[in-house]
C-alpha cells in the first residue's frame, strides 16, 4: 500500500503534524488476512524557512482498529541546525510492528520542530505485511 503527500507545514513542538498516511493520502487502511509484521517506510524532503538553525524530528506511527496513532520502534529522522532557506534534507524512516489478522491499520509519518519555519514535501509512505 502506498501514499503520497504534497507540501505540509510542520508544527512547533509539542504539536505533531501528520505528514502522510495510508488513510489520508493513499489507498486506505491495510487489513491483513494473517498475523504478521507491518513494515512501514516513509520519506520526506524537509525545508527550512527564512530562520537559521531550524530543525525537524519525524517518526512513524500506527493506528489499530480506528484508534489513535502510537509511535512504533525507535525510529527518528531529523535535521538539526538547518541553514536559512535550506532546501531538501531527505529523511527516510523504516519501522515495524506486530499486527493481527482482521484488524485494520493506518500508518503515518509525523513530524515536529523546535525552532524556525519548517515544511515537508514529496512525502511518500509504503506499508506491507509480512509473515512473522
Amino acid at each position: 500500500m502506498r501514499a503520497n503527500s504534497g507540501v505540509v507545514s510542520i508544527g512547533t513542538s509539542p504539536t505533531q503534524t501528520q505528514i502522510v498516511s495510508l488513510a489520508a493520502n493513499g489507498t486506505g487502511t491495510i487489513t491483513p488476512s494473517f498475523n504478521g509484521r507491518l513494515l512501514v517506510t516513509a520519506t520526506a524532503n524537509i525545508h527550512s524557512g527564512n530562520v537559521a538553525n531550524s530543525d525537524a524530528f519525524c517518526d512513524i506511527r500506527v493506528a489499530a482498529g480506528g484508534g489513535g496513532f502510537n509511535r512504533i520502534g525507535v525510529n527518528n529522522g531529523y535535521g538539526v541546525d538547518l541553514p536559512t532557506n535550506f532546501d531538501n534534507i531527505g529523511t527516510t524512516i523504516t519501522a515495524g510492528t506486530d499486527v493481527n489478522a482482521g484488524t485494520s491499520y493506518d500508518a503515518a509519518m509525523f513530524c515536529t520542530h523546535f525552532s524556525g519555519t519548517v515544511s515537508a514535501d514529496r512525502s511518500q509512505l509504503t506499508a506491507v505485511v509480512v509473515a512473522r
